[in-house]
Order: C-alpha cells, then sequence, then structure tokens
C-alpha cells in the first residue's frame, strides 16, 4: 500500500515536471502580436486567416515555433497605440497589422525598439505614413497593400454604368487611408473626364447619416462611390449609404467583395485572403532572420469582380455580358 502510494507520488510529481517544462518551452518561443482593425468587417477576418495560414507556410505555428498574440482595436488609434504598447512590454518580437490605424500606431511605438512591423489590408500606404524604398536597409516594416488602383476601379465601374458622367465620392476625414483614398478616386476620375462631388461624413454625422449623405444625392450623380474607410463600411453605416443611394436611382461601388451584399453594385477589389498570405509570408521571411527592410513591400497579387445582380435589377441596369464574365462573384 505504502509503495504504491510513492509510484502515486512519483507520477504526479513527473507530471508536474513536464508540464513546468510545458510552459517553460511555451514561453520561449518568439511572440508575434497582431493587432486587428476590426472584427465586424469581413475583410479583416479573412485577411487575419491568411496570416495565420501565411505563416505556416513559412514554417511558423501557433504553439510550436511562435506564440501568437491578437487585439481587436475597433479601428481606435488609442487603443491601437495600448494594444502596441501591451504587445512590446510582452517582449513581442514582431507586431502584424491588419489596417492603417494599427500599422501607424505600432510603427510609433517601435520607432526607437528594435522590433519589426508587418501591415497588410492597407488602403493607400504611400500616402499614409507607409511608404517606403523596395530595399531600404534602415527601415523596420514591411507589409502588403490592398490597394487596387483607383483608375482600374473606375475602369471596372464604366463597364457597369458606360454612360456615368457625374462622380460621388463619400468618406470620412477621420481615417487617414479614406482620406487618401477619396483623392486617388478624384484625381484617376478627372483623368477620365468625370464631374467629381466629393462629402465627407464626421463621425458626429454618423448619428444621422441620411441627413449628411442628402446633399451629395442631390448632385445629381450617377455612381456613389466609398473608397477604403472603415468607419462608413462597417454594415450598420454601408447599409444605410445603399438604402438611401437605390432610392435616389444611384448604384454604389465599394471596395471589397464581402461589402457588395449590404447592397453595393460591384466592387473590384484584392482577394483579402491571400493578401493575408503574403503578408504572413513575409512575416516568415522577418522570423527567419531576413531584415524588414531586405522584405520588400508588395501588391495585390489576385483582383477579383463581384457583382450585385439583385442590385442591378432593383436599379434597372442591366449589366452586359461582358462584364458578367469577368465577374468572380455574382450575387443574386
Amino acid at each position: 500500500m505504502v509503495r504504491l502510494r510513492i509510484i502515486r507520488f512519483l507520477f504526479l510529481c513527473l507530471g508536474l515536471c513536464g508540464c513546468a517544462c510545458q510552459d517553460a518551452l511555451f514561453f520561449s518561443l518568439p511572440l508575434v502580436g497582431i493587432i486587428q482593425g476590426s472584427t465586424e468587417v469581413e475583410a479583416y477576418n479573412l485577411t487575419y486567416q491568411g496570416v495565420i495560414d501565411g505563416l505556416k507556410e513559412a514554417g511558423y505555428h501557433d504553439g510550436l515555433s511562435i506564440r501568437l498574440k491578437g487585439i481587436t482595436v475597433a479601428n481606435q488609434p488609442e487603443r491601437a497605440v495600448l494594444a502596441a504598447q501591451e504587445l512590446v512590454q510582452a517582449g513581442a518580437r514582431l507586431l502584424i497589422c491588419l489596417g492603417t490605424i494599427p500599422a501607424l500606431a505600432a510603427l510609433q511605438t517601435t520607432k526607437d525598439l528594435d522590433i519589426s512591423t508587418v501591415y497588410s489590408i492597407v488602403g493607400a500606404p504611400a500616402a499614409t505614413g507607409l511608404q517606403r524604398l523596395e530595399l531600404a536597409k534602415d527601415v523596420h516594416f514591411t507589409g502588403v497593400s490592398m490597394e487596387v488602383p483607383a483608375l482600374e476601379q473606375l475602369q471596372m465601374l464604366r463597364l457597369a454604368v458606360p454612360k456615368i458622367k457625374r462622380l460621388g465620392i463619400l468618406y470620412c476625414p477621420q481615417t487617414p487611408q479614406a482620406v487618401a483614398t477619396a483623392r486617388e478616386m478624384k484625381e484617376a476620375a478627372q483623368l477620365l473626364g468625370l464631374k467629381v462631388f466629393s462629402q465627407t461624413v464626421s463621425g458626429e454625422q454618423l448619428k444621422d447619416l441620411p441627413a449628411g449623405l442628402a446633399p451629395l444625392l442631390a448632385q445629381r450623380i450617377d455612381v456613389l462611390i466609398t473608397p477604403t474607410d472603415p468607419i462608413l463600411d462597417l454594415p450598420q453605416n454601408l447599409q444605410i449609404i445603399c438604402r438611401e443611394a437605390a432610392k435616389a436611382g444611384i448604384p454604389v461601388q465599394v471596395v471589397a467583395g464581402d461589402l457588395v451584399p449590404f447592397g453595393a453594385l460591384l466592387a473590384y477589389h484584392c482577394d483579402f485572403y491571400d493578401i493575408g498570405r503574403q503578408a504572413g509570408r513575409q512575416a516568415g521571411r522577418i522570423l527567419a532572420g531576413v531584415p524588414p527592410g531586405l522584405v520588400p513591400p508588395e501588391k495585390p497579387r489576385l483582383k477579383k469582380l463581384t457583382l450585385n445582380l439583385k442590385t442591378a435589377k432593383t436599379l434597372n441596369l442591366k449589366l452586359n455580358r461582358s462584364l458578367l464574365s469577368l465577374a468572380n462573384n455574382l450575387l443574386q
């Protein structure tokens, strides 16, 4: 009986030692922080999953070769800075940032530290403080933009609405990527000879979005575009925009396929899962010892067209076959 108790005690001690060793091994793995702009917009979730799979393709698995810690910040700059500070204090070796606001917060927090940053789902890196040379030894960040050139988006829009002459652009000035991509869209539209009417909607105006949108719709615009805007692209806001535009017989173009079901006519966009994979593989190279300055920034490899046939029918728009043949996703 005594011998049995001794054996049980020894097994218990071995088990406790094993757990302690496992914990020590886990916490010795390099910490990788992921700061995610939002979970309400599906594009962020797709990009997140792409990052995880990209890291795995590079040989980095959570709990085996790295430790992952994710924080969501609702695209609020203050929360993004706090998240970056928390991850730095926890000993993060690398920060992966999904969204412009998290990326800028990470760079601000780590500017004097030897911590690398990889960004993804960024709308206009060159115009929002994330510009860098292809190879630049002195920088400690790189990433993958979500940007499909504004001119390409408008050329696709022209296939859907050939008679477009007056373009409306709506954006929230509180987000740097919205300001930058709205400006790029305006410049591209002017190159195509379109007359542009742009309007901002502040955070305070979101309380009565139909009233804030009314002056732009009153300009007799042919199409309304929301550029890369994490505020207006929230489902509760985008649904109102599309509903009010539909009442006026105006189609809406958005920047992501997952936003089209809220009532938009189309989006010509990147593959968000794939830009996440691209960023994950970039992060893998940095974890393997390649300086971030020697990991070139990338653009989306894949571009997709999503069309909403239900919206087209509601607006009495007849989409031609050549456009339909280009579509990757047709919503009915």
